[in-house]
């Protein structure tokens, strides 16, 4: 009787895992969640150990058709922040914190449960400093609805997504001549939360 090598058996096994995930389910109302990149077994492990001695629950499951590990539901955005900025920095895996759409956070500034991420080219964003108020005035200013989106897991308002070198430039000048905390960064590490900020 043959066998197959035992590293073939177990990446058959996680092949058929893989497959057989089922859709996240969305955080509760008032609650945060950190939804982590977690493509590959070893990826889903680092997850599974980091927050193996704590009370805080991990799932592995689809989100958009992606593979991705669940982590929470956290009751305060900072904790699920922390969180978030572990698994970015320390553990050097895709992490950002998503908030129920029925949260009455969710409709003043902080993330809904259905991002979006940005083509290639360049995004100009403003910190808007938790005021979120301020993107009246920047929509005055620039004449366009202002999105709310990510950028390594924080949020930000973004004035302008273009693929023009100097239109980005532009607006970038533009804003910090009015005295807003404007950055341009490469639009492909910037996730679209929801495309108006309600005023």
């Amino acid at each position: 009787m043959s066998y197959l090598p035992l590293f073939l058996t177990f990446s058959t096994l996680f092949q058929v895992a893989q497959a057989t995930i089922s859709d996240c389910p969305p955080p509760q109302t008032n609650q945060y969640l950190v939804l982590v990149r977690t493509t590959t077994e070893p990826a889903q492990n680092l997850v599974k150990t980091s927050v193996s001695a704590t009370p805080i629950n991990s799932l592995v499951c689809k989100y958009q058709g992606e593979t991705v590990t669940r982590v929470g539901d956290f009751n305060s955005l900072e904790d699920a922040q922390k969180w978030a900025d572990y698994f970015n920095t320390t553990a050097k895996l895709s992490a950002s914190v998503a908030i129920s759409p029925n949260s009455s956070a969710a409709k003043k500034d902080y993330p809904p449960f259905q991002p979006q991420a940005l083509n290639s080219g360049y995004a100009v964003l403003i910190d808007y400093f938790n005021r979120p108020e301020i993107a009246l005035e920047i929509r005055n200013l620039l004449g366009k609805d202002i999105a709310l989106v990510a950028y390594i897991s924080r949020p930000y308002l973004l004035a302008i997504h273009t693929n023009n070198e100097r239109e980005a430039k532009f607006i970038l000048e533009k804003l910090t001549d009015k005295g807003f905390w404007a950055i341009a960064v490469d639009s492909r590490l910037v996730t679209v939360l929801t495309p108006k900020v309600q005023i």
